[in-house]
């Protein structure tokens, strides 16, 4: 039965084995999944990724191994789940791939049950992360609607600091204080300190610049 969370979302699979990568697809698709596949790394990586997407990819591929793609994805900021695949287990290369940065290993040859299992939950934590990352988003450009000064002022309003101490380290009045924050609050739709601290704290780094 074709699965509901595979809609709109794509399984990349890398490897260097043209009938390994049929079966793979052949079976995945039959499962409702829309698949592409490539032989090495340099194709996939150049292909691109959706936010949504998840990769299943061989730890021996032609030119690079699967850990080295695992690495270019993290060091592009890519967050993509990755299912590292491999005919030659070891526990060196299954700790390898965990501290690359894999979220799962699968030792060929392995059941349909087993991997299908696994590709559902790498696209249940890709929603997940790609959900996270537009509410960071959405609140990023909140903040960046306010002035320098709002910045600050709504700084020390999380730090919990009364509008008079808040006058006082910024060198304001009270009243230029209050007028800071309701501005704040009119720009962001909060409606009250806790919408404020929620915002900045899902902003997170952002929340800083």
């Amino acid at each position: 039965m074709p699965y509901d969370g595979a809609a709109g979302v794509v399984v990349h699979i890398v490897d260097d084995e043209p009938t390994v990568l049929k079966a793979l697809r052949t079976l995945l698709e039959a499962d409702g999944y829309t698949c592409r596949t490539y032989e090495d790394g340099g194709p996939f990586l150049a292909a691109g990724v959706g936010e949504r997407d998840c990769v299943i990819a061989d730890v021996q591929l032609h030119d690079m191994t699967g850990i080295d793609l695992l690495l270019t994805l993290r060091a592009r900021g890519q967050r993509n789940p990755v299912l590292v695949i491999t005919g030659y287990a070891s526990v060196e290369v299954a700790v390898e791939a965990m501290k690359a940065g894999a979220t799962d290993f699968l030792t060929k040859p392995f059941e349909k049950a087993e991997l299908v299992g696994k590709v559902r939950a790498c696209l249940a934590i890709a929603r997940l992360r790609a959900s996270e990352t537009a509410r960071r988003r959405a609140a990023a450009e909140k903040l960046a609607a306010l002035s320098e000064r709002e910045v600050e002022v709504l700084g020390q309003v999380i730090e919990g600091r009364t509008n008079r101490a808040i006058g006082d380290v910024l060198g304001i009045s009270i009243k230029t204080v209050e007028a800071h924050r309701a501005r704040i609050m009119e720009k962001t739709g909060a409606l009250s300190l806790v919408d404020l601290t929620r915002l900045w704290d899902t902003a997170g780094p952002c929340a800083a610049l």
